[in-house]
């Protein structure tokens, strides 16, 4: 994936995964792996930071639409199934660490 950035390649960041992390903020309490407001802000920046080589994938309505080709069957996930869309959407490579997603052949992944 290093060798990509190297060569000018952007990675792009699903902005439903930051909509995961920020639920992630909310729902859980401090002493079960809580993630600081703070925290969430500094992932923000890096994100946004265009030296970091990243490109943010809005939520539009093909991504939308091709949730609908994410079966339940591969994930119940509603998160998991519009990053997955995002990248089906945009035909790129799904990066997870998720083994069922990378299992799946319908799924173009890396890790």
């Amino acid at each position: 994936m290093q060798d990509r950035l190297d060569a000018g390649e952007a990675l792009l960041v699903s902005s439903w995964s930051v909509a995961e992390l920020l639920y992630a903020t909310e729902k859980r309490p401090e002493n079960e792996g809580h993630i600081p407001p703070s925290d969430l802000d500094e992932v923000v920046a890096f994100l946004k930071d265009e030296e970091r080589g990243f490109e943010i994938a809005p939520v539009t309505m093909d991504v939308t639409v091709e949730m609908r080709s994410v079966p339940r069957a591969w994930t119940n996930d509603p998160w998991d199934r519009a990053i997955i869309a995002t990248a089906r959407a945009v035909d790129a490579t799904l990066v997870t660490a998720d083994q069922p997603h990378r299992d799946n052949p319908d799924i173009d992944t890396l890790w």
